[in-house]
């Protein structure tokens, strides 16, 4: 049974399993209601179960299943699932779980999964079918009586642990394959569930840690299931070995790390190069002007005739103070996309740092829809516009700057174009501008392009999914 809303994937999953699983038979459910009537008419051999369907999803999927069948395999396959879910939902019950992308492996899974179940169901009747369904098993099985001696040890455990059949039989599991700090805990939980019943592992998907006969400690993932055959009651495990999991699981990990540490410390040199540049401009501009004010009104004491003068001078140059002051405010502090839409933020942007060196500007927003961006992205997108604004005052020998902003149902676009001096593309290095803006983007997902060459002038392109 396929549980999947999408009719396109639910035909290629299908067209998938006729050709991989010759003479299987397969029926589609899109919803929860066809889930439940399906359950309720058919006895599918396994249940494969998307993640996310309209006010439905594989957890709610898991649970219905096991309620109507308990020992059912269910595997999710998925386009995408967080790692946290993945592990979850496994320890809830489910028999595996892929991505979409990553197919191939899933006939191999249904047989592992379905010969698991199997094993369940046979264990209890016929010794002989026991041991041909768990000797093809892909995963570890151990079986233990109620005094914690190994009585079942298939070749898949051989190979996982080192220890030969033979080797182990009969021995306390303690002695073999339990780590001295969980020794404690698995004589206990034997004795209390012989005791009261009382289960807290079992029946459950739990992660350890094992011991391979060469005293190597790796972690397993371990299913343990209580069985009563006649007068005999014991335990069995299905173990599986998760190294690689874990390793992968430890690169993400470090990458996430790595590319945090990275965000973090261009931020931190973001803001360091803001504060020098604050303290540049108060240093080499405003308190030069500040300090020449003082100058000219220090000549009043000798020039008594020059008062009107010296003070509409200083007025002037108060005026010119005030003036850059508000300039250096307007860049530093976040747009207010309340008081003024954001065009009108883009468009004072534009005439506050380029028109008034003479360049001439080009704004295009017919095809852009003010309500497609969020706030968030509408003050990233113009700190990017600002950052480029002041390259091209200060590099681009530009007279002429086109800006295009537009946007679709999936797709928001900026384009920035000058005419200036360009560069080669050779010489482009990751400063810190381009590191902000990369960094500003990554939040977005979105990507920047440049498009440049010596006396070509200077193109970029950035775009953001919506």
């Amino acid at each position: 049974m396929i549980l999947e809303d999408s009719p396109t994937d639910a035909e290629l999953l299908e067209r998938f399993l006729k050709k991989e699983v010759p003479g299987c038979i397969v029926m589609q459910v899109n919803s929860k209601k066809s889930f439940v009537k399906a359950l309720d008419n058919l006895l599918p051999d396994i249940i494969l179960s998307d993640h996310s369907l309209p006010q439905f999803d594989s957890a709610a999927a898991l649970q219905l299943a096991r309620r109507h069948y308990p020992n059912i395999p269910f595997i999710l396959v998925t386009g995408t699932v967080s790692e946290e879910f993945a592990v979850n939902i496994i320890k809830l019950g489910a028999d595996d779980y892929f991505l979409k992308d990553r197919i191939k492996r899933l006939p191999a899974a249904i047989a592992t999964a379905i010969q698991k179940r199997k094993s369940e169901n046979s264990i209890r009747n016929s010794e002989a079918i026991r041991r041909l369904i768990m000797n093809s098993a892909l995963d570890a099985i151990v079986c233990i009586n109620t005094s914690g001696r190994i009585i079942v040890w298939t070749p898949q455990a051989e190979k996982m642990f080192g220890w030969k059949e033979a080797e182990v039989t009969d021995t306390q599991l303690t002695d073999t394959i339990i780590p001295r700090q969980y020794q404690e805990r698995h004589r206990e939980g034997i004795s209390r569930y012989l005791a009261t019943g009382e289960m807290r592992i079992m029946n459950k998907v739990v992660e350890l840690t094992a011991l391979k006969q060469s005293g190597e400690e790796f972690p397993i993932e371990l299913l343990v299931i209580p069985i009563k055959e006649n007068d005999n009651e014991f335990f069995c495990a299905f173990i599986r070995d998760i190294t690689e999991r874990k390793e992968l699981e430890h690169k993400l990990l470090e990458q996430q790390r790595t590319e945090q540490l990275k965000i973090t410390a261009t931020a931190l040199e973001a803001q360091e190069k803001e504060r020098n540049a604050l303290g540049l401009e108060l240093h080499d501009n405003i308190s030069q002007i500040l300090v020449g004010i003082k100058l000219i009104l220090s000549r009043i004491k000798n020039n008594k005739e020059l008062v009107d003068e010296i003070v509409a001078t200083s007025l002037s140059y108060l005026q010119i103070a005030i003036d850059e002051n508000r300039k250096l405010a307007h860049t530093l502090v976040t747009p207010d996309l309340v008081a003024e839409p954001f065009t009108d933020q883009i468009k004072s942007l534009c005439r506050t740092m380029l028109e008034v060196t003479g360049i001439t500007v080009t704004l295009d927003t017919t095809r852009y829809n003010d309500n497609s961006l969020n706030d968030k992205m509408k003050i990233a997108m113009y700190r990017i516009l600002q950052e480029q604004c002041t390259n091209i005052v200060k590099y681009a020998k530009a007279s002429a700057v086109d800006i295009i902003l537009c946007n679709d149902d999936k797709n928001f676009k900026m384009t920035i174009a000058d005419n200036g001096v360009g560069m080669d593309t050779g010489k482009i290095t990751a400063g810190i501008g381009l590191r902000n803006m990369n960094s500003r983007l990554s939040i977005f997902n979105g990507t920047a392009k440049i498009d440049t060459k010596p006396g070509k002038g200077f193109r970029l392109s950035i775009e953001t999914p919506l």
